[in-house]
């Protein structure tokens, strides 16, 4: 019976310990990498890997963010941000169509 006692006090204390963590639309932390990432590209499609790689280390220094990791993340983007995405051959076409219209 005593055992009993204390284990509904363990679990008692870390239901009030529980705190609300701020998600993302695709229900990433706020304070991770990829939480940064997302909200990046979904305010700025054209973000290039230097620009990520400094808004990166910027907010996590002893991340070791490199042009690879900004490929995984970018591959593993939602649709509906994938769809808005613009990579620099779309961006270098869509400017070239834009100059001959």
């Amino acid at each position: 019976m005593a055992t009993a006692k204390k284990n509904t006090k363990k679990t008692e204390k870390k239901a009030v310990e529980k705190k609300e963590v701020k998600k993302n639309a695709q229900g990433h932390r706020e304070g991770t990498v990829r939480y940064l990432v997302e909200e990046t590209f979904a305010k700025s499609p054209t973000v290039t890997v230097e620009k990520m790689t400094e808004i990166v280390n910027k907010a996590f220094p002893k991340s070791k963010f490199n042009k690879a990791h900004f490929a995984w993340y970018k591959s593993h983007l939602p649709e509906e941000l994938k769809a808005k995405v613009q990579t620099p051959r779309k961006a270098r076409a869509k400017k070239a169509e834009a100059k001959s219209a």
